[in-house]
């Protein structure tokens, strides 16, 4: 969706593609790896891995949320920087502007950071995207509560995640296209990161002190 739009809070998808990818990969590897009969080797049997892919899951995620959050800062910055210039010199907002593009930190540059025109149709894909989101949560939080698996249910929390981000997205992306002079897409970008990290870092510490 964002190679058409170009919304940041879309280049989401793109940098969230390959996180997604595995860790759709590992929830099926873990769960299946999970309900293997004990053996000799492990007599105990092989549920630990159910808390191995939850914890590899949340790590996959912090990593692609990162890496939303540096592209929508340095758009940020782009964006801020841009409005300075417009500004006459000795206004206060131009000065505090000015001060916050001058001393803002270097941050990892991840993705393009050319800026493009909004595309309002990429509303509609945010919104198909809240829409089946929304609905794999429910899918798959009915399967991880019949197994009683914690890494299927991870994985329907991140479904939800993701149509919370997507729901963002979408505001921002309508916010943009009618007032297109408010950097909304690198704020709610920023909002996304905010949001992703939060969550996992809780699961990943949960996770850590869960026995295996």
């Amino acid at each position: 969706m964002s190679l058409h739009a170009a919304q940041p809070p879309k280049p989401n998808f793109d940098i969230q593609y390959i996180p997604d990818l595995l860790g759709d990969f590992v929830t099926l590897f873990c769960w299946r790896l999970s309900r293997t009969p004990p053996s000799e080797r492990y007599p105990y049997g092989f549920a630990k891995f159910e808390s191995f892919g939850t914890a590899t899951i949340s790590i996959l995620l912090i990593g692609g949320a990162l890496g939303i959050g540096f592209h929508s800062y340095h758009l940020l910055i782009h964006a801020l920087a841009q409005t300075v210039q417009t500004l006459p010199p000795g206004n206060a907002l131009h000065s505090i502007l000015q001060f916050i593009t001058e001393t803002a930190p270097l941050l990892p540059q991840i993705g393009s950071g050319h800026v493009h025109p909004v595309d309002p149709n990429a509303a509609w894909f945010a919104a198909l995207s809240v829409l089946s989101k929304e609905w794999l949560y429910r899918v798959t939080k009915v399967v991880a509560d019949q197994e009683k698996s914690p890494v299927l249910l991870a994985n329907a929390i991140h479904h939800r995640s993701d149509a919370y981000s997507s729901l963002v997205a979408f505001f921002a992306i309508l916010g943009t296209w009618f007032f297109p002079a408010i950097p909304l897409d690198p704020l709610g970008g920023e909002w996304d990161t905010q949001q992703y990290l939060s969550s996992r870092l809780v699961t990943l510490f949960q996770d850590f002190l869960s026995p295996l």
